[in-house]
């Protein structure tokens, strides 16, 4: 995930960093939960700048306002009405 450190949602997930995120689609659904960290690391945030372009129109590595966070603690969750859950951690 990125977004500005001068954003509303950076001050949330610094005040707390527990997410939970569910979707659904063609009737399966998905439910993500764990604690978001910052990660400050340069090698971090050129990665995604590069994997998402559209961002460098936005923020650069050193500008001071690109924040990239990652999962730690990650639980997912898929679900449908033919069985089981099927459940992922930590990957």
């Amino acid at each position: 995930m990125a977004t500005s450190n001068d954003k509303k949602v950076y001050a949330q997930f610094i005040r707390n960093p527990k997410i939970e995120i569910a979707g659904i689609v063609k009737g399966k659904w998905i439910r993500i939960t764990g604690n978001a960290v910052v990660d400050e690391a340069i090698e971090v945030k050129e990665a995604m700048l590069e994997a998402n372009s559209f961002l460098k129109n936005t923020y650069s590595v050193n500008d001071g306002k690109l924040a990239v966070f990652y999962i730690d603690r990650m639980k997912a969750v898929v679900s449908d009405f033919s069985g089981e859950p099927v459940e992922l951690e930590d990957l």
